[in-house]
């Protein structure tokens, strides 16, 4: 994968590599041009000493001249250098003109290069790219089935939770209506206490009218049955005195 990631990025990389060797190709150019104008002034100065140094002869041995007084070896001598100056100055021109050529051949193969890189980089990453396509389809799958599982366990642990809150809050539900409940039934026996001690107080109090109904009935029947036995005994005086009119008396109990 870094790999991949490395060519995919690697258009700008490969320019920026590919200007960094034309800068130091530039640099090593004009590097050997530093060198071979130091070597042309280190030749042209042991021209010039060699030159001294034929002159100081010259004039220790004994000057040939010309019909005009000029010393032909002088002549001779200057002619030659000029010469060898000149053969030197074509030679070096020719030098830089070689080199010119080459720094020229140099940019057309580096631009050349640089076009093909350019013209092949796209398929060479097609290339790549298809090479990669089923490791990159195998991550792609990897992740979404750890996405997957990630958020199964994250429903999972949040149904669960959801299931224990329902579960807290239905035993809440059941622990308060349990307590109603028993509220309810406490609430019932006490009311059933009361009830049945207002009915047996009821029932007493009935009883206890009913013997005293009973005991009213029955001294109104001892009452009746004294009012009819003396009257009854009244009678039986006044028929026993025959004719005679006793005097009644009545009492009541």
């Amino acid at each position: 994968m870094p790999r991949s990631r490395s060519r995919s990025s690697s258009p700008k990389k490969k320019h920026s590599k590919k200007s960094r060797r034309s800068r130091s190709k530039s640099r090593e150019r004009r590097e050997r041009e530093k060198r071979n104008t130091s070597k042309a002034r280190s030749r042209s100065r042991e021209r010039s000493r060699k030159k001294r140094s034929h002159s100081r002869v010259s004039r220790s041995s004994s000057p040939e001249i010309d019909i005009f007084g000029r010393d032909l070896k002088q002549k001779t001598l200057l002619e030659e250098l000029k010469k060898k100056e000149e053969n030197d100055r074509k030679a070096e021109q020719e030098r830089l003109r070689k080199i010119r050529q080459q720094e020229q051949q140099e940019k057309q193969i580096e631009e050349e290069v640089m076009r093909r890189v350019e013209e092949l980089l796209p398929q060479r990453l097609e290339i790549e790219l298809e090479k990669r396509r089923e490791e990159m389809e195998e991550e792609v799958a990897r992740r979404v089935e750890e996405a997957r599982k990630i958020l199964e366990d994250t429903l999972r642990e949040e149904k669960e939770r959801e299931q224990e809150e329902f579960l807290a809050i239905q035993r809440q539900k059941d622990e308060e209506a349990l307590s109603r409940q028993r509220e309810l039934e406490n609430l019932m026996e006490s009311n059933q206490q009361k009830l049945e001690e207002a009915q047996r107080k009821l029932a007493e109090e009935r009883l206890e009218l009913v013997n005293r109904q009973r005991q009213l009935e029955e001294e109104r029947m001892a009452f009746e049955r004294e009012r009819k036995r003396e009257a009854k005994a009244a009678q039986e005086t006044i028929l026993g005195k025959k004719g005679a009119r006793p005097k009644l008396s009545f009492s009541l109990k």
